[in-house]
């Protein structure tokens, strides 16, 4: 075991240039190594650079305290220890190449932020954070200890990839919002917990680079808190998909597919939208979309699509005043739900559907009113339940069935015909057109 123990200049900024095996700095001569186990360079309060090589490096950087952290050169046999930089900043350049840089995080129940940009800084709580030159950064993975940690992204910009890897599962990935309209794209992963996040910010900014995750519970979609248009785009994992997405005050609320992570969201106020595909570019298996919408929700428009085989969508109302369901289909697999419920109302357009399901499960009295030219509406044997199946303006092709429960008044217009009515004090209407 080889150790250099070095201490620069007090205040200087001191660079440790692995690919030339040098140490330089203000006011001090330049000292050469090879063949060490480790420098342990104390800053005396100046920064630190490290240069990497000009071929493909793989670093990883561990804090160690508020002002010392160790990076290890996966090629090189020397580690480089630094300590005393106080306030000042330690940069790592991987230079040449196409490089990873690794961040270990050895214990649980941390926070992880990075800051994306020109320069991409990481800390691991109040640890010494370490800055990253992006651009000789092709890839930035994030450790994740025993897990239960939070990892905390803000900017634009920084590596072309980046990755959470953790084990262990309960962690926890926020994504920031800026004022403005802010896009955010996630997809599923074929893991519970796994997946790949991406966000722009319209403010002018631009996008985050390709997150990647394994082992993440939750994923915290903010928005930008106040009166922005946001968009929401999430895709299933390509096989059969239950989506459930179940609204809260405001433009917030939660999704989840499967038994996979959970996104918190917090949307723009002004007519931000949600787009739900069952998988991949809309590419998946037979997939279910589950909706719960309270009074008064701030989201008014959600697009559901899959290419796959005809899915199902379930509309479920928990309002407290009066909630109107609105049916329309264009085609067998095409077609929309308005839900309009306290002073606001969504508009559910649908593509790739094949059964819709609305429901009452508040305490409001709902109606449903069909708009197709041509339908047939059969309530059941028990108040409030029945189905409705409706057909093109030529009467020869059949669209997308829908079933209705718990909602004593429907109205149809155009030509349509209502079979099987039993007494049972439902109160429903036809209009010829």
């Amino acid at each position: 075991t080889t150790t250099l123990n070095y201490t620069a200049p007090a205040g200087a900024t001191t660079t440790v240039d692995l690919g030339a095996g040098t140490i330089t700095a203000a006011g001090a001569n330049p000292i050469s190594f090879t063949g060490l186990t480790s420098v342990k360079l104390d800053a005396n309060g100046g920064a630190v650079t490290v240069l990497g090589t000009a071929q493909n490096d793989n670093f990883t950087y561990t804090p160690e305290a508020a002002d010392e952290g160790l990076i290890q050169l996966a090629s090189a046999s020397t580690q480089i220890d630094v300590s005393d930089l106080k306030s000042a900043a330690l940069t790592l350049d991987p230079a040449g190449g196409s490089n990873t840089v690794t961040i270990d995080v050895p214990v649980s129940g941390q926070t992880i932020t990075t800051n994306f940009g020109g320069t991409t800084s990481v800390g691991v709580a109040a640890l010494l954070p370490v800055d990253l030159v992006s651009g000789d950064t092709e890839t930035l993975v994030l450790g994740g200890g025993g897990g239960q940690n939070n990892y905390v992204f803000n900017g634009v910009g920084g590596p072309k990839n980046v990755q959470v890897q953790s084990a262990a599962a309960l962690n926890v990935l926020s994504l920031p919002g800026a004022a403005g309209d802010d896009l955010y794209g996630l997809n599923y992963g074929a893991g519970d917990q796994s997946g790949t996040a991406r966000y722009e910010l319209f403010s002018g900014a631009g996008a985050s680079p390709l997150i990647s995750f394994a082992g993440v519970a939750t994923v915290v979609v903010p928005g930008d808190g106040g009166a922005g248009t946001d968009l929401l785009d999430v895709s299933g994992d390509g096989g059969n998909d239950d989506f459930s997405l179940r609204g809260s005050g405001g433009a917030s609320g939660a999704l989840q597919v499967n038994d996979g992570f959970l996104v918190r969201f917090a949307l723009g106020t002004n007519a931000s939208l949600i787009q739900l595909f069952g998988g991949p570019l809309g590419i998946g298996g037979t997939d279910q979309f589950t909706i719960d919408q309270p009074d008064d929700w701030g989201i008014p428009a959600v697009n559901i699509s899959t290419l796959g085989p005809p899915g199902s969508v379930t509309v479920n109302a928990h309002g407290d005043t009066a909630d109107a369901f609105t049916f329309s289909t264009i085609d067998a697999t095409q077609g929309t739900v308005t839900l309009a419920s306290g002073a606001a109302q969504t508009t559910y357009s649908l593509n790739g559907v094949g059964q819709v399901n609305v429901a009452e499960l508040g305490a409001a009295s709902a109606s449903l009113s069909i708009t197709n030219a041509n339908a047939i509406i059969k309530p059941s044997s028990t108040p409030g339940n029945g189905t409705v199946t409706t057909t093109d303006v030529n009467n020869a092709t059949a669209l997308i069935p829908l079933t209705y429960t718990n909602i004593p008044t429907v109205t149809s217009s155009g030509t349509s015909a209502v079979i099987d009515v039993p007494d049972d004090g439902d109160n429903v209407t036809v209009s010829a057109a």
